[in-house]
């Protein structure tokens, strides 16, 4: 299940229905998480899970990632418009197991308060393994979103 975070649908309320304005980042970040097993699982409902889920090895960092305009006839639904191409896992690192991703308003800091606002979070429909020299990579398209 995907889902926005509760600071983000907190703000789209405050600026859609109470004139409360909201700042977007300049720049969003795309995390991958592993939650540690082989299961599909959703990196987390805050963002101190999220990021103790977030990958963590030594080369890994988040990376930018940038939306097309908005398409679709009934719901909205944006797409990444770029590959967005991850450090390869580090030698003695491997296998990690992509069990999800979210988006965040910064890159990723020592801890959950230094790494930004989460955004949005889901998780992968089939669980990705990534074996040591290998580099996650989302295609163009790879990463659609839409509220509904």
């Amino acid at each position: 299940m995907s889902a926005l975070s509760k600071q983000i649908t907190d703000a789209i309320i405050n600026h859609l229905l109470r004139a409360v304005q909201h700042n977007s980042p300049a720049t969003v970040y795309l995390a991958l998480h592993d939650s540690g097993g082989g299961v599909p699982a959703a990196p987390g409902d805050i963002a101190a899970t999220a990021f103790v889920n977030e990958f963590s090895y030594t080369s890994y960092a988040r990376k930018a990632i940038t939306f097309s305009a908005p398409t679709g006839t009934n719901n909205s639904v944006v797409a990444n418009d770029v590959a967005v191409i991850f450090d390869a896992v580090d030698s003695g690192e491997g296998p990690v197991n992509l069990t999800g991703f979210s988006l965040w308003s910064a890159p990723k800091g020592v801890d959950a308060g230094s790494s930004g606002q989460m955004i949005y979070q889901w998780p992968v429909d089939t669980v990705k393994s990534y074996a040591d020299a290998d580099a996650p990579t989302v295609a163009v398209g790879g990463i659609q979103l839409s509220l509904d």
